[in-house]
């Protein structure tokens, strides 16, 4: 059976600040970390 790209569903997606600071903090290994610009609410 053929997927679609945007049929397939990644499990191990984390978003959001809050959430993603925790995964920092927690010291689990980590694939990749893709940050947007403009953020209004900076946190670093």
């Amino acid at each position: 059976m053929n997927q679609n790209k945007d049929d397939y569903q990644y499990e191990d997606i984390i978003y959001g600040r809050n959430a993603v600071l925790e995964l920092l903090k927690s010291g689990r290994d980590i694939n990749k970390i893709w940050i947007e610009r403009g953020d209004k609410h900076r946190f670093y």
